[in-house]
């Protein structure tokens, strides 16, 4: 129910088998290696929410274990975890999501409604910023070369027995809201609930959001592509057929370069 990727890989989270799977992009068939059963060693995992990459490492949003791992992207092998239950500036309760750039690390600490950002290689904390939500709110990240996005469920103000989503453009530096919208089937009108479904994701110009307009899973499923300058939607993909999360490579890649020296012999 949450998926990454990087140049040749997809890394997915099988969150009822509570293991990691990482999968070839040219032959979506072929697991090439998995890791994690349901605990909290080294190589276990409790309802992972969100997953991250940056090429080198896997990011896992331990949400039952109350911490974010680090696992090689290689081949799945354990590098280290940072956090546990509680309530101090290191400690999370029930983080949700995650995200990772060249050298910080975001977490979504959806139990004390926060975005908390930490030191990429050492799990330190640097700071936290507060977020407006009023329930479990499955806060998930995403983050490109300039900002931090947010998506998140809360209990609109007019009516309790619905929930909204809302999308979030937030500077990287300060963690500060610079845009915000609400997000909601497209030409909907009504008061009605929409849940996010899975991990947003971003790439370019571009951010992607899934979500339903059912929470009891009877209504229609959606993917909305959105235009990170301002966050207006561009456009919205319809489907009677769930969706769990979405991905969107957002990874710079080099190019490859090969020296050949020939000897001409003059």
């Amino acid at each position: 129910r949450t998926i990454t990727d990087d140049e040749k890989y997809l890394y997915v989270f099988d969150r009822y088998n509570n293991r990691a799977v990482k999968i070839d992009k040219s032959l979506i068939s072929v697991v090439v290696s998995s890791v994690g059963f349901s605990g909290s060693g080294n190589n276990g995992f409790n309802n992972v929410w969100q997953i991250a990459t940056d090429g080198e490492n896997v990011y896992f949003a331990d949400m039952g274990n109350h911490r974010v791992k680090v696992h090689r992207a290689k081949d799945l092998a354990f590098v280290l975890s940072f956090g546990e239950l509680g309530i101090s500036a290191t400690s999370f309760h029930l983080p949700t999501g995650v995200a990772v750039d060249a050298g910080f690390l975001y977490v979504g600490d959806t139990g004390s409604q926060r975005i908390v950002k930490l030191g990429k290689s050492t799990g330190l904390f640097v700071f936290d910023i507060k977020v407006t939500i009023n329930t479990f709110s499955s806060l998930t990240l995403a983050v490109d070369e300039s900002y931090l996005y947010s998506s998140y469920n809360t209990v609109p103000r007019e009516s309790v027995d619905h929930l909204t989503i809302f999308l979030e453009k937030r500077d990287k530096g300060s963690l500060e809201i610079v845009g915000s919208v609400e997000i909601k089937p497209q030409n909907s009108v009504a008061l009605s609930s929409s849940i996010l479904m899975g991990n947003i994701s971003v790439r370019g110009d571009y951010i992607f959001i899934p979500f339903t307009d059912d929470v009891n899973g009877n209504g229609s499923y959606y993917i909305q592509k959105r235009l990170v300058s301002d966050i207006s939607l561009v456009r919205e993909y319809k489907s009677n057929l769930a969706l769990y999360g979405v991905t969107a490579c957002g990874l710079s890649f080099k190019p490859k370069r090969k020296n050949e020296s020939i000897n001409l012999n003059i």
